[in-house]
């Protein structure tokens, strides 16, 4: 199956407003190295492929909003015809395409959605390997994955050249995962996540999409060694599409919401070093913070990743 056949174009509508881009902003800060592009104009371009009854198809997709109409367009090489119905819905996922923004709390930015994904072993890979370390780290990282462990793929553009590694070609590895990655530069810990993830998700043991239970889906992330609660939650949210997480000890999300707690007096807790908080250890004003943060976020149920997809975009 060549990727250069015919051109398969469709338009996918959603409802207004959509603030396309804060998503591709979203996006620009996770990109993966030979996989996904962002072009000048903020159009979304990548490689993509899909197993189905046991065939493979791969290809590439462009998706650009179209001007004056509620609707993207969805462009994607003919060697996905038999799968276009699969791309369109992982592009409907991506782009939270299905959301209804009039059941949102209006408090929250007019038109922003929330980002989900084409591939969730893809995701999962690109968060464990940022844990704790730059963007710029991250993508080196994830780059070299990808050209280490990825396939060729041919496209028309020179940025995209790869595809990422499926979770069944990780999780097969014979060899120990620590002498494949850790060459790299992936830590010990990183390395052993990422197949543990791999083999849970190739065998169907967890499953990351739309539709499943998304506490079912966190508690089984949790008991996977080297995965918290942060980076379960961030995989849940969107892997699954789970519009209720909120990571609170994200430290974005804390930076963010800081300026905003106040307390019972209505005073503010952390307008300043000492504001609220002088006496108290570092420890007891985690808590505070903690508890502080939560109360906030509880009159955003049941859309607190909105929320935690708006804080993140003022940083």
């Amino acid at each position: 199956m060549t990727e250069h056949q015919d051109i398969i174009r469709h338009g996918l509508s959603y409802h207004p407003p959509y603030d396309w881009g804060m998503m591709m902003d979203f996006y620009k800060m996770r990109l993966i190295p030979g996989v996904e592009m962002i072009t000048d104009n903020k159009d979304y371009r990548r490689t993509i492929r899909i197993v189905k009854k046991l065939e493979n198809y791969s290809g590439w997709i462009e998706i650009a909003p179209v001007q004056g109409a509620p609707q993207v367009m969805v462009t994607m090489s003919g060697s996905l015809k038999g799968v276009e119905m699969e791309v369109l819905e992982r592009v409907r996922v991506a782009f939270d395409l299905d959301l209804r923004p009039e059941r949102l709390p209006e408090i929250l930015p007019r038109g922003i959605r929330l980002p989900g994904c084409f591939d969730a072993f893809e995701m999962a890979t690109r968060a464990i390997l940022g844990q704790q370390i730059t963007v710029r780290a991250a993508l080196t990282l994830t780059a070299r994955v990808v050209g280490l462990l990825g396939s060729h793929a041919d496209t028309p553009w020179d940025e995209l050249t790869h595809y990422f590694p499926q979770a069944k070609s990780i999780s097969s590895i014979t060899d120990p995962i620590t002498e494949v990655l850790g060459p790299l530069g992936v830590i010990k810990t990183r390395s052993h996540s990422i197949q543990a993830l791999a083999t849970a998700i190739a065998s169907g043991e967890i499953v990351l999409q739309r539709g499943v239970d998304p506490l079912l889906v966190y508690n089984q992330l949790l008991s996977l060694k080297g995965i918290g609660p942060w980076t379960a939650q961030y995989l849940t949210m969107r892997g699954t599409s789970w519009p209720d997480a909120f990571p609170v000890t994200d430290i974005g999300i804390r930076h963010a919401l800081e300026p905003l707690l106040r307390d019972h007096e209505g005073k503010l807790l952390f307008a300043d070093e000492n504001a609220g908080v002088s006496g108290l250890s570092k420890y007891k004003i985690n808590k505070l913070y903690e508890a502080s943060a939560l109360a906030y976020a509880d009159a955003f149920r049941p859309w607190r990743s909105y929320l935690t997809i708006a804080l993140w975009s003022t940083l």
